[in-house]
């Protein structure tokens, strides 16, 4: 594409020109030809819209008042049109009323200009959009590469990760066997060698499995299994067993709710992921001795759930971080517990799949509330069996 001297490797910028009258095509050709632009030409909007059919120009200028089909419908055509919809419009019309130009812009054209009209702003104004949309193809382009990019990322993590998980399982349940049933014939310091291996382990399979998740889900392939639940059953079965882990640093969990709370959709599996991960990371970061709190509300149009925790709190300036993937707080566990840095971003695309948000207040020194949305438009009454 050549614009007044920028050149892309092949073609000249074509253009085409809307107009009834013989006199404006003959001073808009003459005026555009100095430039060297290729030009098309259409006598009305009907002749215009049959031969988008087969040309698509880089720009259009397309006058207002024309008998048949007017620019405005024109355009709003145009616009519709996945195959046009992106081909600037520049309006050319001896009208210059404010409520004319405000409609211009509101059937989608990107600029307008009265008549009779100046060359030289013409020209400038034609220059700018043909450079604009050089720009948008390009940024387009580059989009679709990034794009093939990340997929093709996506693609070598899933494989690398789904390769690594066996073996690295294989190793952590043989050292599981070799202390349980070996460990007897061990020094401290070789139980104390393996366990450090088995933990390590462990942390691998946790961050595998991480890694496949967040791959499937920026693939697209994250399917729901959306099944009425009593969410509050399901909570508290949640609880019970994150109880266990909590129980290691003294750490109690309550749950609290309101009266009838609705049955809703969701998917048990992947809400737990999200339970699960909220609670898990509550524990990490807090005291023993300390209290996490799980409370639910019911909003008109969803449910809300909210883990508070009293622990050292997030600094002010990650809070915007918090569910970028491989985000590392400066905040350590309190007895050294390692993350992946994934899970909260997972957590966040598992709730966003469900159509809900997710969020995070916190001080320092005071405690975190993660909290997430769960709407309640996905509800079935109970015993429709949908």
């Amino acid at each position: 594409m050549t614009v007044n001297g920028n050149t892309d490797e092949q073609t000249v910028p074509l253009i085409l020109i809307v107009d009834d009258t013989r006199v404006n095509l003959q001073l808009l050709g003459k005026i555009l030809m100095k430039v060297n632009y290729e030009l098309a030409i259409a006598n009305s909007g009907y002749e215009a819209l049959d031969m988008l059919r087969e040309v698509k120009p880089d720009l259009i200028l397309l006058d207002v008042m024309m008998p048949g089909i007017d620019g405005y419908e024109v355009c709003k055509t145009l616009k519709s049109s996945p195959e046009t919809k992106n081909i600037p419009v520049i309006f050319l019309t001896a009208k210059s009323e404010k409520e004319d130009i405000v409609t211009g812009f509101e059937m989608g054209a990107v600029d307008y200009v009265t008549k009779p009209f100046n060359s030289a702003e013409l020209l400038a104004r034609v220059k700018t959009h043909l450079e604009l949309k050089y720009a948008r193809d390009l940024l387009a382009k580059q989009n679709e590469k990034l794009k093939q990019l990340n997929d093709l990322k996506n693609e070598f993590l899933g494989m690398a990760a789904h390769d690594l998980r066996n073996p690295i399982g294989s190793i952590t349940t043989t050292l599981s066997y070799i202390l349980e049933y070996l460990g007897t014939n061990l020094t401290e310091k070789q139980v104390k060698f393996l366990r450090n291996i088995e933990k390590a382990g462990r942390y691998m399979n946790v961050l595998l499995n991480d890694l496949l998740d967040l791959t499937a889900i920026e693939s697209g392939k994250l399917t729901l299994k959306l099944m009425e639940e009593d969410y509050i059953n399901f909570l508290k079965e949640n609880i019970v067993l994150n109880q266990m882990l909590a129980d290691k640093k003294a750490i109690t969990i309550d749950l609290n709710y309101e009266d009838n709370i609705p049955y809703i959709n969701f998917d048990r599996d992947k809400i737990t992921q999200v339970i699960n991960n909220l609670i898990s990371n509550a524990v990490k970061f807090s005291h023993g001795d300390t209290k996490i709190t799980v409370d639910i509300k019911s909003g008109e149009d969803f449910i809300i759930t909210s883990v508070i925790d009293q622990g050292q709190g997030i600094p002010e300036q990650e809070l915007p971080h918090i569910f970028k993937e491989f985000h590392r707080s400066t905040v350590k566990a309190t007895d050294g517990e390692k993350s992946t840095g994934l899970g909260l971003a997972i957590t966040k695309k598992i709730v966003e799949g469900h159509g809900g948000k997710i969020g995070v207040e916190s001080k320092v020194m005071e405690g975190s509330t993660f909290y997430f949305t769960l709407p309640l438009n996905r509800r079935v009454e109970k015993g429709d069996g949908k």
